[in-house]
């Protein structure tokens, strides 16, 4: 009895959606998550993810969520004792969003009639037809609709809500209060990026540059960060800007972000959560390829310089490069890309 039949015959189907790896990523899946859960209403649906991306979910109305821990293999929350939770819970359908050799052991050992994957492979009995390689020119979202597609789900035409308490609502309605910021009269910012991808960063000099000119615009700039930025954000905002590092959760960075005029970011997590909002990202791209890795419906929002070395992929910018692709990329540009896409908008004037 095949998923359709077995709904018809009023049985709650139970579902797994698999995506596990750094924050970024599994906010940017977020769209694609929604379109499983609302094809699925009224099913069990649950979600395996990273433990740092679990917060993301902490009030998601349809997901119910495990963790697995991808470098550890025996463990409360290691692969071994994963994989046999998969198979105990007997999921009728498995759509994995993740396609990495953990998420195909899950799906291969699960037992599962239905195991849906972004590319093809043994472990799935339904799949995105062709394989994914460096030089796809479409974003992530473009092979992720493709996998819903082969589940037979409506593509992700929408961002995806990130799913915020009471409480978050309240926190930052407190903040803009403190700040005196209002709807649509204020912009996020955000100058971190992993630390292990610190390529990816704008020169933090060049956002103090762009905030002083926002600023001079009558747009209040706040700078976001987790308390690894606490540095790099009281640099910036020296002379300018509000320093909010540390001070709000993910889900209250995106309750934020909702009523914000526009974002600018890096390459990041913050970037995809900003995505989600649905407002304009000013994304800053060098070493990596923003085909594939812009926000949500934002790529007539990137903002990069052609250079014969980017992207280079490369974590770390060899000395001999000079970092050109961030360093060519000047607050003068940034600054006139957002200007003339806000007063194309009617959002500024």
């Amino acid at each position: 009895m095949g998923t359709v039949e077995r709904e018809r015959a009023g049985r709650m189907t139970k579902v797994l959606v698999i995506k596990m790896t750094a924050l970024g990523d599994v906010a940017a899946a977020l769209a694609p998550m929604e379109q499983i859960c609302r094809h699925h209403a009224g099913g069990e649906i649950w979600l395996l993810t990273s433990p740092e991306a679990k917060s993301l979910f902490a009030h998601h109305p349809f997901f119910q969520v495990r963790t697995v821990n991808r470098d550890n293999f025996f463990g409360r929350d290691g692969v071994f004792s994963t994989i046999k939770w998969v198979r105990a819970m007997g999921f009728d359908r498995i759509f994995d969003l993740q396609g990495n050799k953990v998420s195909y052991r899950l799906c291969k050992w699960s037992k599962s009639p239905e195991r849906i994957g972004t590319q093809p492979n043994p472990a799935y009995t339904k799949s995105v037809p062709t394989k994914w390689v460096r030089t796809v020119k479409h974003n992530v979202i473009t092979r992720l609709n493709k996998t819903l597609a082969a589940g037979g789900i409506n593509p992700a035409t929408e961002p995806g809500p990130l799913y915020a308490s009471k409480e978050d609502i309240q926190g930052v309605a407190m903040f803009k209060s403190l700040h005196g910021l209002k709807p649509k009269h204020f912009a996020v910012l955000h100058a971190g990026s992993s630390p292990e991808w610190l390529s990816k960063r704008w020169p933090a000099d060049y956002f103090a540059q762009l905030i002083e000119m926002m600023e001079l615009y009558g747009i209040s700039c706040v700078m976001t960060g987790s308390p690894v930025e606490r540095d790099i954000n009281a640099r910036i905002t020296v002379n300018a800007g509000i320093d909010a590092t540390g001070v709000l959760s993910v889900r209250q960075l995106y309750v934020l972000a909702r009523d914000a005029l526009f974002a600018v970011s890096n390459d990041s997590a913050p970037m995809h959560v900003f995505s989600q909002t649905g407002i304009p990202v000013f994304a800053l791209f060098g070493p990596t390829n923003y085909k594939w890795s812009h926000g949500f419906n934002q790529r007539a929002n990137v903002v990069t310089v052609s250079m014969p070395c980017s992207p280079c992929f490369k974590a770390t910018c060899p000395p001999d490069k000079g970092h050109v692709c961030m360093e060519n990329l000047t607050p003068d540009l940034v600054f006139a890309r957002i200007i003339k896409k806000l007063g194309e908008s009617g959002k500024i004037g």
